[in-house]
């Protein structure tokens, strides 16, 4: 059966309206869900990681130093302290299971555990492995597996089994979104595609061969550093010479956590901390003593007598510390020697009873990680207070990373601002009653979560770099200076203030508490004293009204006879009036100069008395193409509450940042109409402006309704932009008040 051509453009045209209408209700649940799911994301942590090991018995061949062991402990260690880590390590079944945690003790105390043999069920480990992650989809995800091999079970059908779950497994990490990372440990690899290499294939993650791709722990600093990507900065080694490697730590002011990764694929022997800090107070202390005993006139043999004491003293000392460091070096060479290399010894050197660095060194064999906390009193005279010092047989392949970390809690402070409006609109207005301006000025400060006094970023490092935030859900952006940003908003419809802060730097990470709404603590206007009685000039008034009243006739008179001030707009295409004759359409006036004083809505009533009204809704705006393929986002332009005041489509582009150039965007004027409508017409040269499929005639209105749509081409020819107009939703309304 044929369709007839009438009744398929309808069914085409409804098609379109309803993609339409799908397309704008994504959109504006896109709208409404941005702050929400930006929230969430940055108050969780970034990454969850998952380490699944074969402990088969073939790996008692393949890594026999139990280099995999110490490649886990080095990956969870490098990652920053906030990202969660599990672990599975699987034989001819799962053996050990650690559930995701920050906790990384709780991982050594797994390691301990990991001895191999039995047969190789990575079905099972996979599985178990996708399972231990989190139900939050606002987290990347990955999977670190070590394996010496394919799937091996006792008999043919667990074989077939496993590799089922296997392929399952892979399938539901696919789905999940989580990254699946395969390191091939040994050199039995003899085929270059084997069955467990599908899941790495099929998740978009990767495949490293011990040997083509690296040492093991080389591989696992490829995968941490550039494939789990976070906020870190590389280290310069500043003197490499007889076995022993120096780096100076540059620890920002008031930083909460700072670890140093180093990294030597020839090998690791010990990693000592020099805090430069508590040497300079010692030296310090020193240089007092010894002045006080010169200053203490007592001479000969009490003097005598003091030296050889402090001598003793020193010599006891100094044989202490040979002492201890003999007993530390025979510990580490006793560490060495054992199949699980790692070592972990706590740092606390105390400057005073409030000020101290605390933290722990650990070790292992091609990675060592110093971490410090308690931080924050930090000056910007003490901000290298720590010297690394790696010894080890060949320092040519040392590497060093920095990892900052910060607990910020953003202070927030709101004071409220009243100024008189200027002059001239007030003589606009004539007077009637006294206008006032009402602003908020808005300022952050961001603190440490701890203590919430010492000043974060005040230091130069971090001046001028660029935040964003939300203000009541609009977004910001403005540069720090001295430790902090400042803002005003306009504070008529507002009764308090809410704040989120995104921050993300380069090279440091940032734990943020954000803090709740703020009241705005709104006073009364102040009050305007009344004039002094004025002179009886009711005389002269009579006069000069006759003579306002007879020269306002003529100029009715002669407006109304030199200008049409009714705006006349283009009737749908209805059945009715299809077979009507269409009428001229009288052409739209355009705007031009006048000296009175007149506000300018009382000059649109004058000039168009059938619009003048306020505007409702708002506009979305997309920028199809430009002629310098510029990417413009989606912008949106609020009319709701708006006077009836023309407005050109340059004047809302000019609002929203939006620069094209003079391509004829000041031509394209809106007016508030009837019923919630809003009435465009194009006064310009060569603009094309199509509603629906019709295109407007230069210089007549025709009215906008709730969703629908105008598109634009522009002088240049090349330029298109879509305005659509769209209603308000009451929570909107109400939050413009």
């Amino acid at each position: 059966m044929r369709i007839p051509k009438q009744m398929r453009t309808s069914l085409l045209a409804l098609t379109a309206v309803f993609l339409f209408c799908i397309i704008i209700v994504c959109m504006a649940f896109a709208e409404e869900t941005e702050f929400a799911d930006l929230t969430e994301q940055n108050a969780s942590a970034e990454a969850e990681i998952v380490f699944l090991l074969d402990t088969s018995e073939s790996m008692k061949t393949q890594d026999r130093a139990m280099r995999a062991v110490d490649a886990i402990r080095q990956g969870a260690y490098s990652l920053p302290s906030n990202y969660p880590v599990g672990m599975i390590s699987y034989g001819t079944e799962v053996w050990e299971v650690m559930p995701l945690s920050t906790d990384r003790q709780k991982l050594d105390m797994q390691l301990d555990q990991i001895q191999y043999g039995g047969y190789t069920n990575a079905g099972a480990g996979l599985s178990q492995a996708v399972a231990l992650f989190s139900e939050s989809n606002e987290k990347e995800r990955y999977i670190i597996m070590l394996s010496d091999g394919e799937i091996d079970m006792p008999d043919t059908e667990r074989a077939r089994q496993s590799r089922e779950d296997y392929l399952q497994a892979a399938a539901d990490a696919k789905e999940k979104g989580i990254n699946i990372f395969i390191i091939a440990v040994g050199n039995a690899w003899k085929t270059p595609q084997v069955h467990i290499f599908d899941a790495a294939e099929m998740t978009n993650g990767a495949i490293y061969f011990e040997g083509q791709s690296g040492s093991l722990s080389q591989i696992i600093g490829k995968i941490t550093g550039e494939r789990i990507s976070f906020p870190r900065e590389a280290l310069e080694i500043t003197d490499r010479r007889d076995g022993e490697a120096v780096i100076q730590a540059p620890f920002p002011v008031g930083a909460s956590r700072v670890s140093i990764l180093v990294l030597n694929s020839d090998g690791i022997e010990q990693v000592t901390v020099k805090d430069k800090i508590k040497e300079a107070d010692e030296t310090k202390d020193r240089v007092t003593k010894d002045k006080a005993i010169q200053d203490n006139g007592e001479k000969g043999g009490k003097t005598k007598d003091n030296k050889t004491k402090a001598s003793e003293t020193k010599d006891k000392n100094a044989e202490s510390t040979k002492e201890e460091n003999a007993e530390i070096t025979e510990d580490r060479k006793a560490i060495l020697g054992a199949a699980d290399i790692k070592n972990t010894k706590d740092i606390e050197d105390t400057k005073s009873t409030k000020d101290k660095i605390t933290g722990k060194i650990i070790t292992g064999k091609y990675f060592a990680v110093a971490e410090f906390d308690s931080l924050t009193f930090l000056t910007s005279e003490e901000s290298n207070p720590i010297e690394l010092h790696i010894y080890a047989p060949e320092l040519s392949s040392v590497q060093a990373y920095l990892c900052t970390e910060f607990d910020i809690t953003p202070q927030l402070k709101v004071d409220y601002r009243i100024e008189p409006v200027s002059p001239i609109l007030q003589a606009e207005a004539k007077q009637t009653a006294p206008s006032f301006q009402h602003f908020a000025d808005i300022t952050i400060t961001f603190t440490d979560t701890k203590d919430n006094q010492t000043i974060l970023f005040a230091e130069p490092p971090f001046s001028g770099r660029e935040i964003t935030f939300f203000l009541n859900g609009e977004p910001y952006t403005t540069a720090i200076n001295h430790g902090k940003i400042q803002q005003t908003i306009p504070a008529d419809e507002i009764e308090q203030v809410e704040v989120f802060v995104d921050l993300y730097f380069q090279d440091t990470i940032c734990h943020i508490k954000q803090p709740g709404p703020i009241q705005i603590p709104k006073t009364p206007d102040p009050k305007i004293p009344e004039p002094a009685p004025k002179p009886d000039y009711r005389p002269l008034w009579i006069v000069l009204g006759i003579l306002a009243a007879m020269l306002l006739l003529l100029s009715f008179w002669y407006l109304k006879k030199s200008h049409t001030t009714i705006i006349y707009m283009a009737q749908p295409q209805t059945p009715n009036n299809l077979s009507q004759k269409s009428q001229p359409q009288p052409q739209l006036p355009k705007p031009r100069s006048s000296k009175n004083q007149l506000p300018k809505t009382q000059l649109l009533q004058k000039r168009f008395p059938q619009v003048v009204g306020t505007y409702t809704g708002k506009f979305n705006l997309y920028l199809i193409q430009t002629a310098e393929d510029l990417d413009i986002p989606p912008q949106t332009y609020r009319l709701f509450g708006r006077q009836g005041e023309p407005l050109t489509l340059a004047q809302i582009l000019s609002s929203c940042e939006v620069k094209l150039g003079k391509i004829g965007e000041e031509g394209i004027v809106f007016y508030p109409g009837p019923d919630h409508s809003v009435i465009v017409t194009n006064q310009s040269e060569y603009c094309t402006v199509l509603k629906k499929m019709e295109i407007l005639k230069k210089g007549t209105g025709y009215p906008v309704y709730y969703n629908e749509k105008i598109t634009i081409t522009f002088e240049d020819g090349i330029t298109e932009m879509e305005v659509h107009y769209k209603n308000l939703k009451p929570s909107e309304k109400q939050a413009y008040g």
